[in-house]
């Protein structure tokens, strides 16, 4: 069990540094607020100040690191969306960062609320992206699996394909969209200007989903998301086509005439795992 002074100091220390005005700040709301170990009135009466630091400048370390570490995974998670925020992006992340301090152990949930909470700031593209780029990150601790060869389910007789429960990925994540943003992260991906899209008129959805160590991102639109999310669900292909064709405006000779299409694409980039 720790010593009392031990854990108010470690509290202290934290509240110090983890401050986003900087530890003088930090040091200021800490006294404000009860925090300071009994006896401490100043830094270096808990922190020895160094030859060519003072205790404050030597705290400034560690206040420093605590938000550029952070930052920079943040950075890392959403490249595009901070390219399509500009030159105050470093300083848009720090404010989420505020108003959503990290509370786990590990820095995989750090960003979990960042695609909701930046469409206030930056508008509905960039939480876009950035909700495509939060499933790219989720995908990686999903279960690896092999992926289901298209061959496996061509040799399965047509007439029995209604009765087939065709399971995705375990990786597979699917999720509103309001843009079309895959074609901006392929643009940012090249190195080209990015362009704004406007809303799809159409209902679209983004899906995304890991083969091996690669993460695959496509858009589909609501007639394709019928099917796969019924899939996902553990219903049969033919649950899948009725769920399908349940969709307001879907054309029956188009989806029969692009079904086989969809799933030669969808199986060549392992977006199915086995047929149970």
């Amino acid at each position: 069990m720790r010593a009392p002074r031990t854990t108010q100091t470690q509290v202290w220390m934290l509240r110090m540094v983890t401050h986003p005005d900087g530890v003088e700040a930090g040091f200021a709301a800490a006294r404000d607020e009860g925090l300071l170990p009994p006896g401490v009135d100043d830094p270096e009466d808990l922190v020895v100040p160094g030859d060519r630091m003072t205790a404050f400048e030597r705290l400034h370390v560690y206040g420093y690191a605590y938000f550029a570490r952070l930052l920079d995974i943040l950075e890392d998670e959403y490249p595009v969306a901070c390219a399509l925020i500009g030159d105050g992006a470093r300083d848009l992340l720090k404010r989420f960062l505020v108003e959503h301090p990290s509370r786990t152990y590990t820095l995989g949930r750090l960003s979990v609320g960042f695609p909701d909470w930046v469409e206030e700031h930056a508008g509905a593209c960039v939480s876009d992206v950035a909700r495509i780029e939060r499933a790219l990150e989720e995908v990686i601790d999903a279960v690896t699996e092999d992926p289901l060869a298209h061959e496996a389910l061509t040799a399965i007789p047509m007439e029995d394909w209604a009765a087939l429960h065709l399971r995705p990925s375990a990786s597979m994540v699917l999720f509103p969209l309001r843009h079309r943003v895959n074609a901006v992260m392929n643009a940012h991906k090249r190195g080209e200007e990015l362009v704004l899209p406007s809303p799809s008129p159409e209902p679209l959805f983004g899906c995304v989903h890991r083969q091996g160590f690669t993460p695959w991102r496509r858009e589909v639109n609501a007639v394709q998301h019928a099917l796969l999310a019924t899939l996902r669900a553990g219903g049969t292909l033919g649950d899948a086509l009725e769920a399908a064709l349940d969709v307001e405006g879907a054309d029956p000779q188009a989806l029969l005439g692009s079904l086989g299409d969809w799933f030669a694409d969808w199986m060549g980039d392992g977006l199915f795992a086995a047929i149970d």
